[in-house]
């Protein structure tokens, strides 16, 4: 039987790994959809989620603008669905804390970018 304190230093060791992987995803991600979400960033929170942020796709100013071009009617597609979609593993370990949505047009793009993107891989 290991003593606590193996078992501590192999629980810090993992937490540690998990978050330099976490990071390594991130940024990953970050780079595949900047050519649709420019100004896309994350954060790593806890060992079990990536968060991940953008000023101008969130729920608000989607809102604000289908208001203001007074458009009849506008589905708004969630980033982490399309993320899950296309890398299940990731369920459940990505959010947005303030939204993220993309215009059918976008969540198209992004959902090819990631397709091809996995294909060379994954």
């Amino acid at each position: 039987m290991k003593k606590l304190n193996e078992l501590v230093k192999e629980y810090v060791d993992l937490c540690d790994l998990t978050m330099s992987y976490a990071e390594i995803i991130g940024r990953r991600l970050i780079e595949w959809c900047k050519p649709v979400i420019d100004d896309l960033c994350f954060s790593v929170e806890g060992i079990d989620v990536i968060a991940f942020y953008s000023k101008k796709d969130t729920l608000e100013t989607l809102l604000s603008a289908f208001y203001a071009d007074k458009a009849e009617s506008y589905k708004l597609v969630y980033f982490v669905d399309i993320v899950e979609e296309i890398i299940p593993l990731l369920e459940g370990h990505i959010k947005t804390p303030y939204g993220i949505y993309l215009t059918p047009e976008e969540a198209e793009r992004l959902r090819q970018l990631l397709e091809e993107i996995k294909k060379e891989v994954m």
